[in-house]
């Protein structure tokens, strides 16, 4: 167990689904506080292996008894914090490596000479542009900026010359290069699956909330989603999965929540069968059209 410094909290975390569970949340903080704030080496059945920043090594049996859970209940929530691209991990013989994601956003990590002056690059962060200052050069800079903000916002756009129009035929950066295939890759990756219309608005919902929270997905994460939905829908039914979406913006939750799919998806108790799989749907016509025949 790691007991040595200190670990950086974003007050965001009081708007996170975890939030809401205070066991949830202890074991959350628990993995935060394991994690590694400088790469180190661990010899594992005799060879040496790098453990990164923000990874630590463990065992579920380990988290198991430091949680007082089942090992069933640690293997849930490490596969709900992985649904909701918290952690990566990674399970071999000799035990389980925790990464959590995009630590080096959250962190800022003590040098021999004190504070680090940057916050590792993560391009991907919504939460590193967040993070004040430490240093009072960095405020003072800070100051320096805002006051030649304001005075041209004082003196107004006189004499401030528009950029000139880009050239015809100019060729892209680098950069408008990523943005165009990731966006390709959303779009193949969307068209790739159909879902009934109610459950297609529900996810486009989904989609737009994730993105208003600045939490937008990823080619692979959304690839995950969408297969998250459909076997879910598969599973519990169509509204179940409806039920379960709308619950989880309501609750402000950062991840879907396929408990809520499965309570609403409530087994009868003659057939056995859950009420919203389409099974029991079809099931349910027949019976009624049987009782209209007699």
């Amino acid at each position: 167990m790691n007991n040595n410094g200190f670990i950086s909290l974003h007050r965001k975390l009081r708007e996170h689904w975890i939030w809401e569970d205070a066991k949830l949340l202890h074991r959350w903080l628990d993995i935060l506080f394991e994690a590694r704030y400088a790469p180190g080496k661990l010899l594992i059945a005799g060879k040496l292996h790098v453990i990164d920043i923000g990874e630590f090594r463990t065992s579920k049996s380990k988290l198991a008894e430091r949680w007082k859970c089942t090992w069933k209940a640690v293997n849930r929530f490490l596969k709900l914090l992985e649904d909701d691209g918290m952690i990566e991990t990674k399970t071999d013989n000799y035990g389980t490596t925790v990464k959590v994601s995009n630590y080096a956003a959250y962190q800022r990590f003590l040098t021999p000479e004190g504070i680090a002056d940057d916050t590792p690059d993560d391009p991907t962060s919504d939460i590193a542009d967040d993070t004040p200052s430490d240093t009072p050069e960095d405020r003072a800079d800070d100051t320096q900026k805002n006051k030649e903000i304001k005075g041209i916002r004082k003196k107004g756009n006189k004499g401030i010359k528009p950029l000139p129009p880009a050239a015809d035929g100019a060729e892209p950066s680098e950069q408008e290069n990523k943005v165009g295939e990731t966006k390709a890759e959303l779009r193949t990756v969307r068209n790739s699956f159909t879902f009934p219309a109610q459950l297609q608005k529900s996810v486009n919902d989904w989609i737009k909330y994730k993105f208003e929270k600045r939490q937008g997905y990823k080619p692979m994460g959304l690839k995950n989603l969408l297969t998250q939905i459909q076997n879910n829908a598969d599973r519990y039914g169509e509204e179940a999965v409806v039920h379960a979406i709308s619950e989880s913006m309501a609750s402000n939750y950062m991840g879907i929540v396929w408990d809520k799919a499965k309570s609403f998806s409530a087994t009868d108790e003659v057939t056995g069968t859950a009420k919203g799989n389409k099974f029991f749907r079809v099931a349910e016509r027949l019976g009624a059209r049987g009782g209209e025949n007699q």
